[in-house]
């Protein structure tokens, strides 16, 4: 069996059935931050209600209605994305692999190919905005997705213990840079600098 592996549709269920998962890592939503994009978008409809049926359209009033419109889609939109995001991102871990999931695709890795230089803390991007690991192995660029302001990671404290055991396990110490055990992830990934431009490449 190869070390790492790209699977896709019914063999994504189909390895995490068959593999003795010790702990998943789902990705939960922000309630406060999609509740402003809920009311964003339900008072840009509401405007846009109120200019259709209450002054009625035409010059300056059929701007402002497209506009609401299009802001209330917008708004929508991104709640939905991220919705998305949250059901379709996940990570696994079992005593011989890390699985790292996307959309309807899953990166099977093997815990061979996971060192201190292929998964590198020191280049964690991180700022108060979003946080994320690249893990660079057998030619591959993995992205293992922390936190945004929409979206999180549901136990990064465990993530991140997971992670740190397999690197002292294969270095025998933890890397330099790398966090605590007992570390608040919260506050350290927050505390970090911004090594990359914050866009996602959903």
């Amino acid at each position: 069996m190869s070390k790492i592996q790209l699977l896709a549709g019914p063999a994504v269920d189909e390895a995490l059935e068959d593999t003795a998962i010790r702990h998943f890592f789902g990705y939960q939503m922000n309630p406060a931050t999609l509740g402003l994009l809920l009311i964003f978008g339900g008072g840009a409809f509401a405007a846009a209600f109120y200019l259709w049926f209450w002054p009625g359209l035409g010059g300056g009033y059929t701007v402002g209605f497209i506009i609401a419109i299009l802001a209330g889609m917008s708004f929508f939109s991104m709640a939905s994305f991220w919705g998305n995001f949250r059901n379709k991102r996940f990570i696994a871990v079992s005593d011989d692999f890390l699985y790292i999931g996307k959309d309807e695709q899953a990166w099977r890795v093997h815990w061979s190919l996971v060192n201190q230089d292929t998964l590198n803390f020191d280049a964690m991007q991180t700022s108060r905005l979003q946080g994320r690991i690249h893990l660079e192995t057998a030619g591959q660029t993995i992205e293992i997705p922390l936190y945004t302001p929409f979206v999180f990671v549901e136990d990064i404290e465990g993530l991140m213990f997971e992670l740190l055991q397999r690197l002292e396990a294969e270095g025998g110490e933890a890397p330099i840079g790398a966090p605590d055990q007992d570390y608040d992830a919260a506050e350290l990934l927050a505390d970090g600098d911004d090594t990359g431009d914050d866009s996602d490449d959903e």
